[in-house]
């Protein structure tokens, strides 16, 4: 089945738990899903940390943290790999993102929710402009997304 929308929370308990209930949707394993307004919906749960950088002797033998000139030049991408925490987490989330037509941002509004969306998309593979979720339009004056590229999305609230 392919689902419409998904929903990416960045808590199980805090977010998860009192979105799920307010738009209809079921506990199905580590996920919820159902219908809202005609679209289906699937909503998954997050948390943070689910990259660490990867070590700079992965990328050149002879760096190291403790010697700064060693890490010159600085490279211009900087490689992450899953923690142990996210490996707990990015199978869900990838398989519902592989399913999702569009996806629906309901971490905090935060630095660290970007990150939590970011991550999980770029692992994924998915190319996508953010679209923050909030429970009102006052809940996110700055939506993360429009730090990036000038661009301003008018978010969804529910």
């Amino acid at each position: 089945m392919t689902t419409q929308a998904l929903i990416l929370c960045e808590k199980h308990s805090d977010q998860a738990d009192k979105i799920a209930p307010a738009l209809g949707l079921k506990r199905d394993g580590n996920r919820y899903t159902g219908h809202w307004n005609g679209t289906a919906i699937t909503l998954v749960w997050a948390a943070g940390h689910l990259l660490a950088p990867e070590e700079p002797a992965t990328l050149t033998p002879e760096a190291n943290w403790r010697d700064p000139r060693s890490l010159l030049p600085l490279p211009t991408v900087f490689p992450h790999t899953p923690t142990d925490r996210g490996r707990k987490y990015l199978g869900n989330l990838k398989q519902a993102l592989s399913q999702a037509k569009e996806v629906w941002l309901a971490t905090d509004p935060d630095r660290e929710g970007e990150a939590i969306y970011r991550a999980t998309i770029t692992l994924a593979g998915r190319r996508q402009l953010l679209w923050p979720v909030a429970l009102s339009l006052t809940a996110c004056p700055d939506p993360p997304g429009s730090r990036y590229g000038g661009h301003q999305p008018t978010g969804h609230a529910l």
